[in-house]
């Protein structure tokens, strides 16, 4: 039987290998923007990196970077072109606020910075690619809020407790727990002041049975994530104030017998 005859001379070998080589080269390998998938959570006041990269890596030095966020009015915060950033039609709010490493570019590094993150910031950042590549990819940003808890003393001897809490966030609940951690009360919370300090403020009225350690407690039920203020109430203040009530009982019936007193002395006296 014929069978085909196969050549193994060196020469056909190195052909062979050489075309698979030109074969590999002339595939064009398409690298793609990967951005983080898990929510970038930072501090009130923190210098944040919002994570963006080209894989395979590339030189990203001369692509046209648009970060935006669409719930915002201009909704461009970050325009990267031409090496340079085009600051003057940024939001107000991120002109000074926002810049990417141009050393890390030519590694595919596009990831964006942002300085002094505030409660505001809170939200999806998109970046888009215009330039020879097109492509978009988010980041969620969720800027953790600060608490501040302070005593007021009122006019009546009261302890009233106030807890503020900047940084608002739709789904946040505030608690107010006792020494022993049980909850005293409980509310959502609503948003006021401006665009850049959304803040509430809560107030208890302190009792004897609540313990000397009262603790503001903020759930962030969309991140699962919660901040905590404490304060210690005097040792003295419920002690001062039942010192206070128990002589201020003493000298209303003081004062109340001693007007007894007189009216019958009066009485007597013009009866005689």
């Amino acid at each position: 039987m014929w069978r085909p005859r196969v050549s193994s001379s060196p020469c056909c070998l190195l052909l062979s290998r050489h075309s698979v080589i030109l074969l590999i080269l002339s595939v064009k390998v398409r690298s793609e923007l990967v951005c983080s998938d898990q929510p970038i959570i930072a501090q009130a006041g923190d210098d944040v990196i919002l994570p963006c990269h080209f894989e395979p890596a590339i030189n990203a030095s001369s692509e046209a970077l648009l970060w935006t966020r669409r719930d915002l009015k201009p909704e461009l915060i970050h325009f990267y072109e031409e090496n340079q950033l085009m600051r003057y039609v940024l939001h107000p709010s991120f002109v000074v606020r926002t810049e990417t490493v141009e050393d890390e570019l030519k590694h595919g590094n596009v990831s964006l910075k942002i300085n002094n993150v505030r409660p505001s910031d809170t939200g999806t950042f998109s970046l888009l690619l215009i330039g020879s590549r097109k492509g978009e990819a988010s980041v969620q940003l969720f800027v953790v809020p600060t608490l501040s808890i302070d005593i007021v003393h009122n006019e009546t001897g009261r302890l009233v407790v106030q807890c503020k809490y900047e940084g608002w966030h739709p789904g946040s609940e505030l608690l107010w727990l006792d020494g022993s951690g049980n909850t005293i009360s409980a509310g959502s919370l609503q948003s006021v002041g401006g665009p850049d300090d959304h803040f509430t403020v809560s107030n208890l009225t302190v009792e004897k049975k609540d313990g000397d350690v009262i603790t503001c407690r903020v759930q962030l039920k969309n991140i699962n994530q919660r901040r905590e203020a404490q304060i210690r109430v005097p040792e003295d203040f419920f002690e001062e104030r039942s010192f206070h009530l128990t002589l201020g009982i003493s000298l209303t019936a003081a004062l109340a017998l001693m007007l007894i007193i007189v009216t019958l002395v009066i009485y007597k006296t013009r009866r005689h």
